[in-house]
């Protein structure tokens, strides 16, 4: 089981939770950007869900503390959140993961929706990431140029999704793909939040799937 940490950034403390990796003496660190909820109970399992492929897991709380309980919460926190303050507590976490004794080094990014979109700015802003997942979250088009985003990148999205559809995903994919990045792009038949259980788009045929391809991806990247 995990335990609930302290980090230092520019911006003061920042609250995670760390999953250390099961069954490795040292083993790459993957980062977790939450949804618009926050970090709460589904966050803290998904590191313990990557810990057990042995990484070491961490799951930042971008939202001071704060948790949302309803949609309409979500959505106010969601909205005063700052990016550049989002992306200083990733960069400070990874600072924090290379220095643990346990660390190889390697760092990776994985978010959802919000910290999906998140994770992408961060692997174009953030120097030594090496590898991004997202989930349902695109980065504003100036985080996606080839010329930025330096990291391989998957994007997991769902097809019927009514807030981001998903063209502007697979475009964005398709122009790193052909400027010879690393961009593997997986669409599902599926609405949006398929990978939250508590969610009504929930499909657990498609979550099982995602899961897998993503930790192939940093058992490739990481290790």
């Amino acid at each position: 089981m995990g335990i609930h940490v302290e980090v230092e950034s520019q911006s003061g403390c920042f609250r995670a939770y760390e999953a250390p990796a099961v069954g490795r003496a040292r083993a790459g660190t993957i980062l977790l950007l939450h949804d618009w909820f926050g970090l709460n109970d589904r966050m803290r399992a998904h590191a313990e869900h990557l810990a057990a492929h042995g990484f070491h897991a961490l799951s930042l709380d971008l939202y001071r503390g704060m948790v949302a309980l309803s949609t309409d919460s979500a959505r106010g926190l969601a909205g005063e959140l700052k990016l550049d303050y989002a992306l200083g507590v990733v960069e400070a976490a990874a600072r924090y993961a290379r220095a643990q004794p346990n660390s190889t080094g390697k760092v990776g990014l994985v978010g959802f929706c919000l910290g999906g979109a998140i994770a992408m700015a961060a692997g174009s802003c953030i120097e030594d990431i090496s590898a991004t997942v997202t989930f349902c979250g695109l980065a504003p088009a100036r985080y996606t140029d080839d010329a930025r985003l330096k990291t391989p990148v998957m994007g997991h999205y769902a097809a019927r999704d009514p807030l981001l559809p998903i063209q502007q995903p697979q475009a964005a994919f398709a122009a790193l793909s052909a400027a010879g990045r690393r961009a593997l792009f997986h669409p599902y038949e599926a609405g949006y939040a398929f990978m939250r259980v508590d969610s009504q788009t929930y499909h657990p045929g498609w979550a099982e799937l995602a899961w897998k391809r993503t930790v192939g991806m940093f058992q490739e990247e990481l290790h």
